[in-house]
């Protein structure tokens, strides 16, 4: 068994013994999406959520960062809701909720352990809408619409394209590559997620440019 954890993905990886796990990515994107968050969100802001929270570094992250906010870990994956509460009690933090189980194609966001949530200050997702079939992206903005209290933020990082145009042959492949592995996934057109948006009463805001070619796109409730 490894002494220290080791990247997720990896091939015929083992966790550590306390099931953390450690993503490259996280590494990679940690400060600028960091400094998106603290860009956005005022002091004492309250709740924030995220979901798909994958290993869990980037919500121990801004928990250590912001402790004037309450964050909502949530994952499909067991071991992934494992990770999370492992990073948790590594660093010793009480402004995280423990990691909930949410599927958030199910209409009302309903969980076992938890039937209901705060109105949220803020609902991020990363790199989560391009490797999922687009009923993710369908219920991750109706249930913002009604999760997020008025003012509220629901913040998306990851790869997109405008109006069917890449913003990078490197997105283009991967994007390719993407939907012949599974062709419900994809890399997502910003103008379909306004359209959704729209539907739900989210108002676009500007994005913000990441880098590698991403984006956090900004949706807010009015």
């Amino acid at each position: 068994m490894a002494d220290t954890p080791v990247e997720f993905g990896a091939p015929k990886a083992e966790p550590h013994p306390d099931g953390r796990l450690d993503a490259s990515s996280f590494h990679r994107n940690s400060e600028p999406v960091k400094n998106i968050i603290d860009r956005h969100l005022p002091e004492n802001v309250g709740h924030v959520l995220e979901v798909a929270s994958g290993t869990g570094q980037h919500i121990c992250n801004w928990a250590r960062l912001r402790p004037d906010c309450t964050f909502w870990p949530t994952d499909l994956a067991p071991f992934h809701l494992k990770s999370v509460d492992a990073w948790r009690e590594t660093f010793g933090l009480n402004n995280i909720q423990p990691a909930a189980h949410l599927d958030i194609t199910e209409p009302d966001w309903h969980q076992p352990d938890k039937s209901l949530y705060p109105a949220f200050d803020a609902i991020i997702g990363m790199n989560i809408l391009h490797i999922a079939p687009w009923a993710v992206s369908e219920g991750l903005f109706s249930g913002a619409a009604r999760h997020l209290k008025q003012g509220g933020l629901l913040m998306i990082y990851g790869p997109f394209k405008l109006n069917g145009q890449h913003s990078s042959e490197s997105n283009e492949r991967f994007d390719q590559n993407l939907r012949q592995d599974d062709p419900s996934w994809g890399v997502r057109d910003r103008l379909d997620l306004d359209k959704l948006a729209e539907n739900e009463g989210l108002i676009p805001q500007t994005p913000e440019i990441m880098p590698a070619n991403n984006l956090t796109l900004i949706y807010q409730k009015p």
